[in-house]
């Protein structure tokens, strides 16, 4: 069985991927896929292996606070189907419910969020 923190690790790959894809707006509105966004930072080696390996490049951790209507569900959902639960998720690891129900419901996802995938475009060698 796949733990929480597998299943945050491969949706933290998944919008590093969408942002690289050029996904306007790509904004981390879950709080515990957060948590293990800064558990990886605290490991640069394997931190820029994994954005490598996801994204291509290394993606940074950058302050945007913000909240409302988290609008690249779109294209996440067209690329990887459904979210997973642990998006509702709080820093503990404790399910949303009700706004996870919402977004199941309804399509949409409303959130606020303190950080943002940066991407350095890469410059060509030569």
């Amino acid at each position: 069985m796949t733990t929480l923190k597998e299943r945050a690790t491969v949706e933290l790959g998944r919008i590093f991927e969408l942002a690289t894809d050029g996904v306007e707006n790509v904004t981390m509105p879950s709080r515990y896929i957060d948590s293990v966004w800064h558990d990886m930072l605290k490991e640069p080696a394997s931190y820029e292996a994994f954005c490598k390996r996801v994204a291509g490049v290394v993606v940074e951790h950058t302050p945007a606070q913000g909240e409302g209507e988290i609008t690249w569900v779109s294209s996440y959902e067209e690329k990887f189907g459904k979210l997973d639960s642990v998006w509702f998720t709080d820093e503990h690891g404790v399910l949303d419910n009700n706004l996870y129900e919402t977004y199941l419901e309804t399509g949409h996802v409303r959130a606020s969020w303190d950080c943002t995938p940066g991407i350095t475009p890469v410059e060509n060698e030569g």
